[in-house]
């Protein structure tokens, strides 16, 4: 069995729909730095990033000094050629519909996420939003896109064991949407 923990990264510089890749505003990297105890006790975890750089910079500011392996299954979910501006309300569409709606390239990557952590030992991963969605559906077995919401830096806590996947505490959730 393996403790796997997801952490949300902190709040981006820029909008999901703004920017492709946005660094961490100010208060996102205060949040960053505010799970360093919270992290603290998993020095013998395996640390892995999303290549995304405010995931990335969420893990070298709340894990000082730990290597950090990126891992691009755990990027955001991929929007194929969308523009920026079309970006927001494609997502907006998703979070109202179910796993199974999803065309192929999202399907695929949801599965390289839930594969990866069906093979990843005892791990500590900085993602995003729908990341944490993608694994909190399948621990619960529900198809549904949008089954939580959560807030910057929160800390989900899963247990795998062979090809099943358990929710153990759930982090802490924002009201606001991500766009």
């Amino acid at each position: 069995m393996s403790k796997i923990l997801l952490v949300r990264h902190g709040q981006a510089a820029a909008n999901w729909g703004e920017e492709t890749d946005p660094g961490l505003s100010e208060l996102g990297q205060n949040q960053a730095a505010s799970i360093q105890t919270a992290l603290s006790p998993y020095t013998n975890f395996s640390v892995l990033s999303s290549p995304k750089a405010r995931a990335s910079e969420t893990a070298r500011i709340a894990m000082p000094g730990t290597q950090i392996d990126i891992d691009s299954r755990f990027t955001e979910i991929p929007s194929g050629d969308r523009s920026l501006a079309d970006r927001g309300g494609w997502l907006r569409q998703i979070f109202k519909q179910n796993w199974s709606e999803q065309e192929a390239q999202v399907n695929a990557w949801r599965g390289g996420i839930l594969d990866a952590l069906y093979q990843q030992s005892d791990g500590i991963i900085f993602c995003h939003f729908v990341v944490i969605n993608a694994v909190v559906a399948a621990a619960r077995k529900d198809d549904h896109v949008m089954q939580c919401r959560p807030d910057y830096c929160s800390i989900w806590e899963f247990e795998t064991e062979g090809k099943s996947i358990r929710l153990i505490s759930p982090g802490a959730e924002d009201e606001s949407l991500v766009l």
